[in-house]
């Protein structure tokens, strides 16, 4: 049991870390550059991404979650309590994650998908983004959290 909550901790690390990844280059890269591009381009290019990567990026990062939540069992089960405590904290930092995602980014993404795929300009392109944009932030935040919990858990006994 103790050498599988190292495997499925460092497994939920490469699950997380492609999350963690794609929300940092969106607040580094991504939302900056979306500013340059009037409602046609922003809705059509972020309809799309939104529309692929609400369909592939659920693989990564519920692998993550999953692993993640099996590694604080395991870890627990081992007698690994600090190590299950830092997982349970990468694992609430997860699932807040989750909730900016489900109740402000998701919506987002859909009308912008679906306005893209129907060939259509949002009107509201601009405040859609800002309301994604407002989060961003904060979801990098909770992935730092739940990477380092994450990280903790191999080490702590």
């Amino acid at each position: 049991m103790n050498t599988l909550s190292y495997v499925l901790a460092t497994l939920a690390i490469v699950g997380c870390a492609v999350t963690y990844g794609t929300d940092t280059f969106a607040a580094v890269v991504w939302r900056t550059s979306l500013r340059h591009l009037d409602e046609r381009a922003l809705t059509h290019l972020v309809g799309y991404v939104h529309y692929y990567g609400d369909r592939r990026l659920p693989i990564p990062g519920g692998f993550g979650m999953a692993t993640a939540v099996l590694s604080v069992i395991c870890s627990a089960l081992a007698g690994r309590s600090a190590a299950a405590v830092a997982g349970g904290v990468a694992v609430v930092a997860l699932s807040v994650w989750m909730v900016l995602y489900l109740r402000i980014a998701k919506p987002v993404n859909e009308a912008f998908s679906t306005a893209a795929l129907a060939g259509l300009t949002l009107p509201d392109a601009r405040e859609l983004q800002a309301r994604w944009d407002s989060v961003i932030n904060v979801r990098v935040g909770v992935q730092v959290v739940a990477l380092v919990g994450l990280c903790a858990q191999l080490f702590l006994p």
